[in-house]
């Protein structure tokens, strides 16, 4: 992405930093990283409740910045009336330049839906469009047989590899709520965080 804005973690980093993968794809495809990192957060605010982190150690500006980062990065689809992903590839490393990953875009969700609650636990200012994409981005679903697609245009039976996501459900890898219908094949999921962040 030439404009991106805010945060973007590399595939894999030296030292400085920098994105050092020695096949550039990775590094410019595989951006669910970016929502890996803003999921860690979350988890561990939900596990210790331990906002310093956030407040005093640096955890807001990073969790700020992947918002930037997602919200700079998702193409208005006017046909499908969604933010779409478009050109990444998923954890399924065989695949790549696809649009709309589910992992992907599920985890962009969440970390957009976690910058939007941690900024009101911490009263601080956000933009309101970072509420409208998390609402809005594409989750491919595929409601005959009722399951996530790996991506727009997946067809089933195709190469995966070993660390694929279809190995453990992606319903138990982002810990979200199973879709109601479909408990049974562990393949769909309700994107509602519940509970919603609170601290008392």
């Amino acid at each position: 992405c030439v404009v991106c804005q805010g945060v973007k973690f590399p595939w894999e980093s030296a030292v400085s930093g920098r994105e050092v993968c020695t096949e550039p794809v990775y590094g410019l495809q595989e951006i669910h990283i970016n929502g890996d990192v803003s999921l860690a957060f979350r988890q561990y605010l939900h596990l210790t409740q331990d906002l310093s982190l956030f407040t005093e150690g640096g955890g807001w500006e990073v969790v700020r910045g992947v918002a930037e980062y997602w919200a700079s990065r998702v193409t208005w689809s006017q046909e499908e009336q969604s933010y779409h992903l478009t050109g990444v590839m998923p954890p399924d490393e065989y695949q790549r330049n696809v649009d709309n990953s589910v992992y992907t875009n599920t985890v962009a969700q969440l970390s957009l839906q976690f910058a939007v609650d941690l900024a009101a636990v911490l009263q601080v200012p956000h933009p309101s469009q970072w509420q409208e994409i998390a609402d809005k981005i594409k989750i491919p679903f595929d409601p005959e047989v009722k399951y996530h697609p790996e991506f727009d245009g997946y067809t089933a039976g195709r190469t995966r590899t070993a660390s694929s996501s279809v190995r453990t459900p992606l319903s138990q890898q982002l810990q979200v709520v199973l879709h109601p219908f479909n408990v049974m094949n562990n393949n769909s999921l309700s994107l509602s965080l519940s509970p919603p962040l609170s601290l008392s």
